[in-house]
């Protein structure tokens, strides 16, 4: 999947809707910036290497509008799930860039057969075991069972 350049406000609003609960990562650049021009070609390796995210360019010189909501400096990237900012990046590291890409990509079900409907997402790449507690857990099914039994779970 290729690296889709957004250069409006209403495009980066369309493009955030029809994404659903795919990851949606998004560079911000500008032309004048030499760090834009170093990341653009990993950024295009990666938009093939993980087809089930998108990847936005939104250049802050066009999109005024949404480089103001979003407060963006650059380089700055952003990631987004169900039109909400889930983590941003705020530095040109490739290695670091990969590796959130990996976080989030975990949790996106388009090949676990798992049909979620519109408006639910899975939470479970977006909860870290270490800063949980399982308040009213059984000693029979720990909050490990969560993530590492294949079961759905709803959490409520």
């Amino acid at each position: 999947m290729s690296v889709r350049l957004i250069e409006s406000d209403h495009g980066f609003e369309q493009e955030l809707e029809a994404a659903g609960v795919r990851l949606v990562v998004v560079n911000f650049i500008c032309e004048w910036s030499t760090t834009s021009a170093t990341l653009e070609s990993h950024f295009e390796q990666l938009s093939n290497k993980y087809p089930r995210a998108i990847f936005l360019k939104v250049n802050i010189d066009n999109c005024k509008i949404t480089a103001i909501a979003q407060c963006v400096p650059v380089p700055t990237l952003f990631f987004y799930r169900n039109k909400t900012k889930i983590d941003h990046l705020q530095n040109a590291n490739l290695d670091e860039l990969e590796a959130k890409i990996q976080l989030h990509i975990g949790c996106d079900n388009a090949d676990s057969g798992e049909d979620l409907k519109q408006g639910l997402m899975d939470l479970r790449g977006l909860i870290t075991k270490n800063q949980c507690e399982c308040l009213g857990g059984a000693d029979n099914f720990p909050l490990e069972h969560l993530f590492t039994d294949g079961r759905t779970v709803a959490i409520l």
